[in-house]
């Protein structure tokens, strides 16, 4: 057992180190901020496991990318900061968020198209070759929700979704974290690809992919 405790603390150490840090290298630092908005006000967001879970799709290697690659590995390392602030490493490449899941109250529900605890943005960005870190803007979800007897969260409306350029306001934070000045990138809505199930548990997945407009997202921006 203490094995087993000493190898997760070390994941969780690794995964600390590398969350936010701008290597060189491949890869390329992408900051900016998930706001969630909950029967008209903004979420506070609290400790480890109380935060939006966001999942990526790699359109050209075809690969989905969950919060523990986003944070290098890191077990017990958010991919969200308290304040709705990301920074991911990633590769060049066209990217779309595939899934957010705001709510961590109930680990119970397995179906991943449950709309009451899953968001389907629909949003892209692309990160180019020229390993910069950019901006690529603020991602706004507003929906109604509410608690079940548990207290478990579900959404009961359909997501509202923006992509709010606050540039202005953010860059002054993340300079401060990252210390380096950032590149203008805005992430953009595909209409197409919005209330899409997307995700690696879908039985249908081949048939998803092939039906996603890809060139849509290749071609624009």
């Amino acid at each position: 057992m203490r094995y087993i405790l000493l190898a997760l603390l070390l994941s969780c150490l690794i995964g600390c180190a590398h969350s936010g840090a701008i290597t060189e290298g491949q890869d390329s630092t992408i900051c900016g901020r998930i706001r969630f908005i909950a029967n008209g006000q903004e979420v506070a967001w609290g400790a480890v496991f109380d935060r939006p879970t966001p999942e990526l799709y790699h359109v050209e290697s075809r690969k989905f990318i969950n919060r523990i690659a986003l944070t290098g590995g890191g077990l017990f390392t958010e991919a969200i900061e308290r304040d709705g602030t990301f920074y991911w490493e990633l590769p060049p490449g066209t990217y779309f968020i595939s899934r957010i899941v705001p709510f961590q109250d109930d680990f119970s529900i397995a179906d991943a198209d449950n709309r009451g605890k899953n968001v389907f943005p629909g949003i892209a960005f692309k990160v180019d070759e020229t390993h910069r870190p950019a901006y690529i803007g603020a991602l706004r979800i507003a929906v109604t929700v509410r608690k079940d007897f548990m207290g478990n969260r579900r959404m009961t409306s359909k997501p509202s979704i923006e992509v709010v350029d606050e540039f202005e306001r953010d860059r002054v934070v993340m300079k401060d974290r990252q210390g380096v000045e950032l590149e203008y990138k805005l992430m953009f809505q595909v209409p197409e690809l919005e209330g899409v199930p997307f995700h690696p548990k879908v039985p249908n997945i081949p048939a998803v992919l092939d039906a996603v407009p890809w060139f849509l997202l290749m071609n624009r921006r």
